[in-house]
């Protein structure tokens, strides 16, 4: 099965909002039943569903949301829905996402990318609280929607969160973060970082020779001993013989943070192809 999310309203000529499930002939599952899909409650603001992952017998979603499913349904930004029925399932709650600026104006807040790695859910976005505990861009919760607090994320993202211009991916080596990133609990960072799972910095992960330069990462998928990054970035990497260049898409080693030199691009991504992904 494949389960697609996205800012859309139809399928096929049928309305679904912003959820759908596919079988393998890609045609959508009626079994599967979102009902009213995704929605926020203010009418001028368009719901965006930005991440789907599958874990366990669920699926959960991630984005600008307030509502799924029905207007009584509470959905603040990640919700989790039953694989089979396409209904909320009630095990993740209590999920209120706030984001405030400078002038402590209330503004949406956006769930952006998150990766459920064993039984901890880690969330990055455009926010600066969680149900009212200070949580500045990033955030672990328990699959019940409490905070899981062996991940002390201190002070948080410095960073120009611009929906989804960072990128999170997770395996059993620690967590890893990229796109414009300028610190991270108070310590200065260079695009790409790799947290530890009690939430301070791997220190012997060091992208710092890579100097990124315009840097929305919007893909990374980890494989084997390598990272892989896509999305809109210049790369002039020092102490190389590379030559600068708009790459789209990089190979680093996920325990050093040293890129592979021989994952070389002629025809680098192109501007136009910003938003480019892969799996």
């Amino acid at each position: 099965n494949v389960y697609i999310c996205g800012a859309f309203n139809e399928f096929d000529g049928a309305t679904h909002n912003g959820l759908i499930k596919l079988n393998s002939l890609g045609v959508i599952d009626p079994t599967f039943t979102s009902n009213d899909g995704f929605y926020f409650q203010d009418a001028d603001v368009r719901n965006e569903v930005y991440k789907v992952q599958v874990y366990n017998d669920l699926v959960y979603a991630s984005g600008r949301f307030s509502k799924y499913y029905n207007s009584s349904t509470t959905a603040n930004k990640i919700v989790a829905i039953n694989l089979t029925t396409g209904a909320k399932d009630t095990s993740l709650n209590a999920l209120v996402f706030k984001w405030y600026t400078g002038s402590s104006a209330e503004k949406d807040a956006v769930v952006t990318d998150f990766k459920i790695f064993n039984d901890k859910i880690y969330a990055i976005g455009q926010f600066t609280s969680y149900n009212d505990v200070s949580a500045n861009g990033i955030i672990s919760l328990n699959l019940d929607g409490t905070i899981n607090t062996t991940f002390d994320y201190g002070t948080g993202l410095d960073a120009m969160l611009d929906m989804d211009s960072i990128s999170i991916e997770v395996d059993s080596s620690g967590i890893y973060l990229a796109g414009p990133i300028f610190a991270y609990n108070d310590t200065g960072c260079n695009s790409i970082i790799k947290l530890n799972f009690d939430g301070t910095l791997n220190m012997d992960f060091d992208t710092t020779a890579l100097n990124v330069q315009s840097n929305y990462f919007f893909s990374l998928k980890l494989h084997n001993a390598w990272l892989y990054a896509a999305g809109d970035f210049d790369l002039d990497p020092l102490g190389t013989s590379l030559v600068p260049s708009t790459r789209g898409v990089l190979k680093i080693n996920k325990n050093t943070g040293v890129l592979d030199e021989d994952f070389i691009h002629v025809n680098p991504l192109s501007p136009t192809h910003n938003r480019a992904g892969f799996d």
